[in-house]
């Protein structure tokens, strides 16, 4: 997955696309020293260089920046999923995305002392299933297997998997490594189609 994801806006200007990254990646980094709560929208734009009339004229408020972020992110994970014919089962980066989230744990921190890890991962979860049900659909229109599972079904199963390991990772603080969570996802959905 690439480094920078652009944030679509109003603009798709390179300089206003530019810009929402650059407000994204100042928040994030803020989130590794502080609370999300104790994050101001002019040290957002401190952090970016930017001035308050144009981190407002991009988004309404910081949690609408890190929303929709958190959207772009969850799309281009979704995108992640594939098929693997020789094993007849979905595959995806699992253990890439373990490795994320254990080094983004300053992040998760200050989510959870803002009270908005729950939300944010629901919206992790939907977006992720959105894409996942685009992916299987693509899957199954390339051969002829028989559905037997309704692809919106498939979708919200996959990623409810995936999210269910990774909130139960993180509160027991990373029992496995992150090659055991993927190995232990692909087994969970093996045989589903």
């Amino acid at each position: 997955m690439p480094y920078f994801m652009p944030i679509p806006g109003d603009s798709d200007d390179a300089r206003a696309v530019r810009t929402r990254g650059e407000l994204a990646s100042a928040l994030i980094a803020l989130m590794h020293e502080k609370g999300f709560d104790d994050i101001s929208v002019q040290e957002i734009c401190e952090r970016a260089q930017v001035g308050r009339s144009t981190f407002y004229a991009h988004f309404q408020d910081k949690d609408e920046l890190f929303i929709r972020h958190t959207v772009v992110f969850g799309r281009a994970l979704g995108a992640q999923l594939d098929w693997d014919e020789s094993l007849a089962s979905y595959r995806f980066p699992a253990r890439w995305l373990f490795e994320h989230v254990r080094q983004m744990k300053p992040l998760f921190d200050s989510l959870a002392h803002a009270r908005k890890t729950e939300f944010i991962m629901k919206v992790w979860h939907n977006n992720i299933a959105e894409v996942f049900e685009d992916r299987v659909l693509a899957v199954r229109g390339l051969g002829s297997r028989a559905a037997t599972i309704p692809a919106v079904i498939l979708a919200q199963q996959l990623a409810g998997t995936l999210m269910t390991l990774m909130v139960w990772w993180m509160d027991h603080h990373y029992p496995f490594a992150e090659h055991e969570m993927e190995k232990q996802f692909h087994q969970l959905i093996a045989g589903l189609s």
